[in-house]
């Protein structure tokens, strides 16, 4: 149906000039991404994903989307899968996300280290020392 193509292709054009970091996300990932390798992970549409990332200016090395993983946040396998797919082992990954269920308590159950920010910026999980190859945010 090319009317249907035609408002999800505005859609994805909305999305992307949708996208607004924190004002320090741009410089942090940059410093960030000398030590660690960045990826993002995200239950979003790969075509309007990719489109929002794209858009974000920032070089990422792996975008994780659950409709390409075969699985959705907060599943196990995502996390494991993500890991394994940056040829990483769960618990050299630090998951920074804003969820608290989906994407916390979801990756420290898959072995990850994971911190949040935004709303529960109050919790985070599985606190030891950080020497991780990988960081994973939520988008």
């Amino acid at each position: 149906n090319m009317e249907a193509d035609a408002l999800y292709e505005r859609f994805n054009a909305f999305m992307a000039d949708a996208v607004t970091l924190y004002d320090d996300a741009l410089p942090v990932l940059s410093a960030l991404q000398s030590r660690f390798t960045i990826g993002i992970a995200s239950n979003a549409l790969a075509s309007s994903q990719r489109a929002r990332v794209a858009a974000m200016g920032i070089p990422i090395e792996h975008v994780f989307l659950s409709e390409e993983m075969g699985c959705v946040k907060p599943a196990r396998a995502f996390f494991e899968g993500a890991a394994r797919a940056a040829g990483l082992a769960p618990g050299d990954c630090l998951m920074v996300g804003d969820s608290l269920t989906s994407d916390i308590a979801a990756a420290a159950g898959a072995g990850m280290i994971a911190a949040s920010f935004g709303i529960a910026c109050l919790l985070s999980l599985r606190v030891r020392s950080i020497a991780p190859r990988a960081l994973l945010t939520a988008e």
